[in-house]
Order: structure tokens, then C-alpha cells, then sequence
């Protein structure tokens, strides 16, 4: 089921639409908004933001930097696009919205744009960027496709056989050991890991193989040494 939070402050209808399409919603009101991203913790397939004339677009632009999810802005006229574009808006729509194309932009957004954010940690994999806060990592090919294995499992073990066959594909020529998926994951949490000798994005499941923590699994982690 996807994933979506509406924020507006007239458009109840928007969530109704939203529910009654298979989508999985929270609504809030600006206000509300910036609080919730700091405890919020269930993984989002989109958000959408109606930018009201100089009203809360500071907490829309902090919505924008803080990437949790791809963004929809929906804005009292086109006069504001290029506005909300610099802001970092995904995709745009202005009033009046009909529903059907607000569902089908949204729709899109969570299949186009694959942003996952645990932590510090932020990738984006239609983007294939990795961001640790504010510093861009630059990840081999090798160790990129490796976080984005983890990433398409993210929260979950992935067997040192399923690394492999996403990673190295068995490909004779680059092989896929158990020893060469150790000796990456060691690499890649160099890259990623604050402290590699105490990794708290990539953990190591005995006798399964690796798990990339979501966000709620960091939290709880980080909550608890």
C-alpha cells in the first residue's frame, strides 16, 4: 500500500480521494508539520504540499531539504512554480486540482522518484546520489549497487546468495564470493558509516547476511547507546 502525507489547510478532500484509492495517509496543517517529521518514522512514498500565497513556505522549503519523501507542490497559481521548483519541489500542479491528475502525479512521483532516507543517510536512487547530512559520498560502481541492493530491502536481512546474484550477477569474471561480499560491505560502510567498527546503517544478521536499518530500526538503535 503506498505511502503519503497531505499537508493543506482547505482540502480535506484530498485525503478522501487518497484513502479511497489504496493510499495509506496522514494529513496535517503546516504547523503541525515540523514536529511530525522529527518523530515521524513509517517509510513515505510521497508528499504533498499546498503552497499557500506567503503563508508557511518555510516549512515547505524544510520539507524540500529534508527529502523524506519525492514532493508535490500544489500552488495557488503559476506564478509561483519556479518558486517552489528552487525550493526543491518534485513536481508541481496549480489550482483548481482535479483529483484524478493529483492521484495520477502522485502515483508517478512514487515510481519515478526512489528517495530513502535513514538517519543522516539520504539516497537517492533515480538520482543514484548518497548523502551523509550535508556531504555528498562517492561510492564505487561496486559499492553503489551494493547499498542500492540493501536499499531495495531496506529494514530487511538480504543472504550473502542474494548480494551476490544482485551485485556480481555471478559473473565469471567478477565472481561473488562470500569473501568478496564481506570485503565490500567492509568498504561501503567506510564510505557510510560514521564509525565503521560500529556500523549503525549496515548491520550484520549471523548466518544470514546484511540489513540496511530504516528509519525507525536507527532511531530505536541510535536511542538505545
Amino acid at each position: 500500500m503506498p505511502s503519503a502525507w497531505i499537508v493543506t489547510t482547505a482540502s480535506p478532500e484530498w485525503v478522501e480521494a487518497f484513502r479511497e484509492a489504496g493510499w495509506e495517509v496522514e494529513a496535517f496543517t503546516p504547523p503541525e508539520l515540523v514536529p511530525a517529521t522529527q518523530s515521524q518514522v513509517r517509510e513515505l512514498d510521497v508528499i504533498v504540499f499546498e503552497v499557500s500565497e506567503g503563508r508557511f513556505f518555510d516549512t515547505f522549503e524544510e520539507i524540500c531539504r529534508d527529502k523524506l519523501a519525492p514532493v508535490l507542490a500544489v500552488v495557488p497559481n503559476w506564478t509561483f512554480v519556479d518558486q517552489v521548483f528552487e525550493a526543491g519541489a518534485d513536481d508541481v500542479l496549480a489550482v483548481p486540482v482535479h483529483l484524478v491528475e493529483l492521484l495520477v502525479r502522485a502515483r508517478w512521483l512514487a515510481h519515478a522518484v526512489k528517495v530513502i532516507r535513514t538517519g543522516k543517510l539520504r539516497i537517492d536512487l533515480s538520482a543514484e546520489t548518497v548523502k551523509g547530512g550535508e556531504r555528498v559520498i562517492h561510492l564505487p560502481p561496486l559499492e553503489y549497487r551494493l547499498l542500492a541492493c540493501l536499499v531495495e530491502h531496506i529494514g530487511q536481512a538480504v543472504s550473502h546468495d542474494d548480494i551476490a546474484l544482485d551485485v556480481w550477477r555471478y559473473h565469471p569474471k567478477w565472481g561473488g564470493t562470500l569473501e568478496q561480499v564481506k570485503t565490500c560491505v567492509k568498504r561501503l560502510r567506510q564510505a557510510i558509516e560514521p564509525d565503521p567498527h560500529h556500523p549503525q546503517y549496515i548491520i550484520t544478521i549471523r548466518r544470514v547476511g546484511y540489513q540496511l536499518r530504516n528509519q525507525a530500526q536507527w532511531r530505536a538503535a541510535t536511542r538505545s547507546s
